[in-house]
């Protein structure tokens, strides 16, 4: 999808979320694609939580590294913090609801302050969101990030089956995240 002109991409993490993407989005001209999960993420925003179209939300300021994730992966890595947290590892959460267009600003602005950044996406982690990130870093000249790519693998097909047992067995899940995480900050 982020290939097609003028097209507007939005993951949604929860029910909140959804509700500001279609608040804030309804008069935009042009396409606009929702990828939405199948309504049973958990909440993972609060009253404090900002949600804008176009803006990267904020869940979770740490200082060991930053989790970019979006739609369902948000819960997931917010699971993985606090998890992480219990191991005295401190990390940023960040919700790039806006895939397209992105925030490049908020996005080079979080790298800044984190270099190693993890991009967690429920699908394939080419062509997506890592991959937006990815080319803004390098179009940034951002050569110092290390990026870390969380996702189903980019060559092969998934295994079919219920959800939460296939984001166990990708890892794709906050135990699976926080296991990733640990192991690429060693």
């Amino acid at each position: 999808m982020r290939s097609m002109a003028n097209m507007k991409i939005v993951c949604p993490a929860d029910a909140y979320s959804l509700e500001q993407a279609l608040r804030q989005t309804v008069n935009l001209p042009g396409p606009i694609y929702f990828r939405l999960g199948r309504g049973r993420e958990p909440n993972v925003y609060r009253p404090e939580n900002k949600w804008e179209f176009g803006k990267i939300s904020m869940l979770r300021d740490g200082n060991d590294g930053l989790i970019l994730a979006n739609g369902i992966m948000v819960g997931a890595a917010c699971q993985a913090a606090e998890i992480l947290e219990r191991d005295g590892i401190d990390i940023t959460v960040a919700d790039i609801h806006t895939v397209q267009p992105l925030d490049i600003e908020g996005l080079l602005s979080l790298v800044k302050k984190h270099r190693t950044v993890f991009v967690a996406e429920e699908h394939n982690t080419r062509g997506g969101v890592a991959t937006a990130v990815a080319d803004t870093l390098i179009d940034a000249g951002a050569n110092d990030v290390r990026l870390i790519r969380i996702g189903l693998p980019p060559d092969e097909y998934a295994i079919i089956g219920p959800p939460y047992y296939l984001y166990q067995h990708y890892g794709l899940d906050g135990a699976g995240l926080a296991k990733r995480v640990r192991q690429e900050l060693k």
